[in-house]
């Protein structure tokens, strides 16, 4: 009996240590633009696995792509959803917002003057990355004509070669790349800006296995905000050459 005793402690012993062993390796698969490999969203990706101490698994895609791994569960979470991305039974916005970006208009040097009002617009072809339909519609009524494009670097080319007038981006990640690839002084972020800040979110598939995590990440990002953690990596990483 005592025997009988030991060894079934001994496989319940095993048994927890293989239930903590794949706790402490559970991973956190995600995705960012290729181009943007250890750029700022894969940095706040890093922060979140490292809070909660998971494994960070990154598979490179164009975002309206990442959107729709998001939706089938092929990936668990993504950074970068906007707070007008309709909402979904198939993803989750973690709340609350954990950063808030104004998109600032680009244009070539020679052209600074081209665009000073909202009436401008609808005398210029313009790049846009559209993520929705709904977005599509008001871009047409915006612009006199709009070419789609998935990443800033094919803005930045077509701007370039004449064949867009404008771009709209991140003002402060546009700025960084044309700085990496000598073009500040070619091309410039116009006067007139995209409006009001918007609110940006990290979303949760709802197929994902950490899907039961989401009150935790939660409060990982609320306290992100709160301790200015998500401020801190921003600064460190436009500062960084």
């Amino acid at each position: 009996m005592r025997i009988l005793s030991l060894k079934c402690w001994f496989i319940f012993f095993v048994i927890l240590l293989v239930a903590s062993s794949v706790q402490a390796n559970e991973t956190i698969r995600s995705s960012v633009s290729s181009e943007f490999r250890d750029g700022l969203q894969e940095k706040y990706l890093r922060y979140l696995s490292d809070k909660m101490s998971m494994d960070l698994h990154i598979f490179p895609m164009p975002f309206a792509r990442r959107i729709r791994a998001l939706k089938k569960g092929e990936i668990d979470i993504m950074v970068g959803l906007k707070g007008s991305q309709p909402q979904s039974d198939m993803y989750y916005k973690l709340q609350p917002s954990y950063e808030q970006i104004r998109s600032s208009y680009f244009l070539r040097v020679e052209d600074e003057g081209t665009l000073a009002n909202r009436e401008d617009l609808k005398k210029l072809v313009a790049g846009l990355t559209i993520d929705e339909q709904s977005m599509l519609k008001d871009s047409e009524k915006k612009y006199l004509d709009i070419v789609t494009v998935t990443t800033l670097h094919q803005k930045i080319e077509l701007l370039m070669l004449k064949r867009i007038d404008t771009f709209l981006h991140f003002e402060q990640s546009a700025q960084h790349v044309l700085e990496q690839e000598g073009l500040s002084n070619k091309i410039i972020s116009a006067s007139l800006k995209d409006g009001v800040q918007k609110d940006y979110y990290i979303a949760i598939s709802t197929k994902s296995p950490l899907y039961h995590y989401k009150e935790k990440l939660e409060a990982v990002i609320k306290q992100g905000i709160e301790s200015n953690d998500f401020m801190r990596i921003r600064l460190q990483h436009y500062k960084s050459p």
